[in-house]
């Protein structure tokens, strides 16, 4: 009879309604943790990792490492171009609770302004993912694209995300 009775639950609508509704709450769960991490990230001050536009966010450098950085910082024009150098290759993240474990999603999303579920678009005009033209540049940037075309697909249909290759 247990048998019988697991199996007619694991086929009915009740176990698909109970699957959803804990999908639902762990997504819940996990937004609430973006959240707290934005507003600590607001009280505390940034890593090295993040040089901010001192009057408009007109574009945002997302670097591969501090040595890019470094040589953006030089050239940029520090009033309107921000830079945050991401360390090596980010995580790829395809479940929310990847991306609330991973805390260079969690400080870019609060740098941009922008969280899962969410309907705030980032103040900046351009999303610039710098990194060299080479095999792990590339690399970098499919998984900084996959990261917006999973989690903001808006960014990318509003045509904010570009890309500058170093040789």
């Amino acid at each position: 009879f247990k048998q019988k009775l697991l199996r007619a639950l694991r086929s009915s609508n009740i176990s698909k309604r109970i699957e959803e509704a804990i999908e639902d709450k762990l997504r819940l769960e996990n937004i609430g943790k973006i959240k707290r991490a934005h507003r600590q990230l607001k009280k505390k001050v940034l890593s090295d990792k993040f040089s901010p536009a001192t009057k408009h966010k007109k574009y945002i450098f997302l670097t591969e490492g501090l040595s890019a950085s470094g040589s953006l910082k030089q050239v940029r024009d520090s009033e309107s171009e921000a830079i945050y150098a991401l360390r090596g290759k980010v995580k790829n993240v395809h479940k929310l609770s990847e991306l609330v474990s991973s805390k260079e999603w969690v400080e870019l999303m609060g740098i941009l302004g922008i969280e899962p579920g969410g309907n705030r678009i980032t103040p900046y005009e351009k999303i610039i993912i710098a990194s060299d033209s080479d095999e792990d540049g590339y690399h970098i940037s499919s998984l900084i694209v996959n990261f917006f075309y999973t989690w903001f697909p808006e960014i990318i249909k509003s045509k904010k995300l570009f890309f500058l290759y170093f040789r």
